[in-house]
């Protein structure tokens, strides 16, 4: 049995790891070994929350069928129930773990956004004494779970007598990452020079740069906040070249940040304005207008 080892990210683990799929009758008939996705981890304000076990070695089951002892039941995500999880993550002592299963396509599956919406707000909410995983839906996957159907109509609980699918993941137990850093950036781009020497007016562009997501190693970010990012970045560019030239410079100051720790209750724009007016007095007092580009 072999142990891969995770990948840490600041503030959560993010762990990729592979699950051991083992179809079991007394001996191992074949095994298999697939991508699986562990929901993330994370501290908040000194309180644990999130998943907080990674190993699992207990047989598959699904949600409502006859238990043997403990099992990891297997849920396919368009059929969640957030009221069924939070019941089976409470339910320690017939429940080692969850593993859920997520369509190819979440269009073509018709999965309800809302439902996944509340589904991650109630995982990432509280603390979760046992592992969950997430895995993207394959024929290995749809013929467990056509297997473990059969045996929920015929009443029967998978055991090392009466077979059934083994789940085995071997991981390094996560570590906290203690202070993680966090940076800002900011420039300003000078506007014409008012002829009476008056200050001129600053338009802030702001924008943050990090994600966060239920499973980082499945968070690309693109909406959070990739598109803000990108957006962000071609404003600075094309109005760097504006402000080179004399003859095209604005009347107003463009002050760009671009901040951290967006999913931590814009952790770095609240740093930032902190200390803004002792960086430069007067910058907050100067702005007319503020694009936010939080997508």
């Amino acid at each position: 049995m072999m142990a891969f080892p995770s990948r840490l990210s600041p503030n959560f683990l993010a762990a990729v790891i592979f699950l051991l799929l083992s179809l079991v009758c007394v001996m191992v008939d074949a095994a298999s070994v697939m991508d699986v996705h562990r929901l993330i981890q994370y501290d908040l304000h000194g309180e644990p929350l999130g998943s907080r076990k990674s190993n699992v070695n207990q047989y598959a089951s699904l949600a409502g069928g006859p238990k043997n002892g403990r099992s990891v039941v297997v849920l396919p995500l368009a059929e969640v129930d957030v009221a069924v999880v939070n019941e089976l993550v409470q339910n320690k002592a017939a429940i080692a773990g969850i593993l859920f299963v997520l369509p190819e396509d979440f269009e073509e599956n018709g999965v309800d956004g809302e439902a996944i919406a509340e589904l991650e707000q109630s995982l990432v909410s509280q603390k979760i004494d046992m592992p969950i995983y997430f895995a993207v839906d394959n024929e290995e996957l749809q013929n467990m779970m056509a297997e473990l159907k059969k045996m929920l109509a015929m009443g029967r609980s998978p055991s090392p007598s009466l077979g059934g699918h083994r789940l085995v993941v071997n991981a390094k137990e996560p570590k906290k990452i203690d202070l993680p850093t966090l940076e800002n950036y900011q420039c300003k781009l000078t506007g014409t020079a008012k002829e009476d020497g008056s200050p001129k007016p600053t338009i802030a562009i702001v924008s943050y740069y990090d994600t966060f997501g239920i499973v980082p190693s499945l968070a690309v970010g693109a909406d959070s906040n990739g598109s803000g990012l990108i957006s962000f970045l071609e404003l600075l560019r094309l109005f760097s070249r504006l402000y080179k030239d004399a003859r095209t410079k604005g009347e107003y100051d463009l002050l760009f940040v671009l901040t951290a720790g967006g999913a931590l209750n814009y952790a770095g724009a609240e740093h930032w304005l902190d200390q803004a007016e002792q960086a430069t007095p007067n910058v907050l007092e100067a702005v007319e207008f503020v694009l936010c580009l939080d997508s």
